[in-house]
């Protein structure tokens, strides 16, 4: 089956520092369901975003999680082979995808990853790894 909705993959440095994947269930449950090496990308992900967490500012952490999602996004959910065998090609496609990702990846507004409730954090259906702004006009 394949999946054209991406769907967040990291917390907010607080909540990942503290994270428990049963907390998070959509998130285990996409884990769950893909490939061994998906996972093990996913735990690289988070160890080296839990390093720029505690040693860098908040505004770097958000821009590391934002390219490191899209870009873990894009690996799992478009290309489906394990960063180890990506060549240059490969990234290039990734460039070309960036520019131009597909609609349901896309939103004109900044939208959460998760929201607490029933007593975990649930991914936010309206949540997208890239967004659009409008023209400022003056």
């Amino acid at each position: 089956m394949a999946i054209t909705k991406p769907t967040p993959l990291f917390p907010t440095y607080t909540e990942l520092a503290e994270l428990n994947l049963s907390d998070y269930p959509q998130l285990s449950s996409f884990l769950d369901k893909q490939p061994t090496w998906i996972r093990q990308h996913w735990d690289w992900a988070k160890d080296y975003l839990l390093y720029i967490g505690r040693n860098k500012s908040q505004h770097t952490y958000v821009r590391f999680r934002n390219d490191i999602e899209k870009f873990l996004l894009w690996v799992f959910m478009v290309d489906k082979q394990p960063v180890d065998d990506l060549r240059k090609a490969d990234i290039l496609r990734y460039i070309d995808f960036c520019v131009a990702p597909p609609v349901k990846w896309i939103s004109t507004q900044l939208h959460d990853r998760f929201s607490f409730k029933n007593g975990y954090f649930a991914s936010n259906l309206k949540w997208t790894p890239f967004r659009q702004t409008p023209p400022k006009y003056d």
